[in-house]
């Protein structure tokens, strides 16, 4: 056999392996990709999310009884139409929403606090309910208590430091959250309360929204101005 025919044989025979090594290196790279892509994923769900939430049409059969459930039109104390403000410690708190923001920020300028708003109905229809907020949590680094609750008094008292207050699990996670409530509400008055617990000097705390669905098939009453 000639030489140039010893050549071209040897080529045929590394072919298939040139060709293997070529797959290997591509499904490796492939793998290293998607699990670096995986990691980066991780990453981002465990960082603070830059838009808040919009509140979901959930439970698409009931109806949102909360007046103004987008917290707009904020009154002079920095609370939204429909709502009262409230707080329990003594530091001068208050809401208000700086230019260009759709969501509430609260500040406490002589240290910690904990505020929130309420909303106290006159009456409410007996059946299942479901609150919800979307809330930002920020410690800024800072150590203490940081967190948000929801909460519903069925006798319609209008302090949060009442006994008779059912609260959600508070949320402690920093950044954007959605908190739900579920009660069962017998008919006549009652309150529901968003409260932030904010022993964190420095800390960040917003509200973008909330809503109180329920129960099916019922029809929320006109906007009602909380009663003190």
């Amino acid at each position: 056999m000639s030489r140039g025919g010893t050549s071209r044989g040897r080529r045929a025979r590394g072919s298939p392996w040139a060709l293997f090594l070529l797959l290997a290196c591509l499904a490796f790279i492939g793998v290293f990709t998607l699990a670096e892509g995986t990691n980066q994923g991780l990453v981002a769900s465990e960082t603070a999310v830059t838009e808040p939430f919009v509140p979901a049409l959930a439970y698409s059969d009931r109806a949102d009884w909360l007046a103004n459930g987008t917290l707009e039109r904020l009154d002079s104390h920095g609370a939204p139409e429909g709502w009262e403000f409230f707080e329990v410690t003594e530091s001068d708190a208050g809401f208000d929403r700086r230019p260009g923001e759709t969501f509430l920020s609260l500040t406490c300028p002589v240290g910690p606090c904990v505020a929130g708003l309420w909303q106290r109905f006159r009456r409410l229809e007996p059946g299942p309910y479901l609150l919800q907020a979307d809330v930002y949590l920020d410690a800024g680094g800072g150590e203490g208590l940081l967190g948000a609750r929801l909460g519903y008094d069925g006798r319609g008292a209008v302090s949060p430091t009442e006994e008779g207050v059912a609260w959600s699990e508070p949320g402690r996670q920093a950044g954007w959250q959605r908190l739900s409530l579920e009660f069962t509400a017998v008919e006549g008055p009652g309150t529901v309360f968003i409260v932030f617990d904010a022993l964190v000097e420095g800390a960040e705390c917003r509200l973008a929204g909330a809503r109180l669905l329920g129960p099916p098939g019922a029809t929320p009453p006109a906007t009602e101005t909380p009663v003190m």
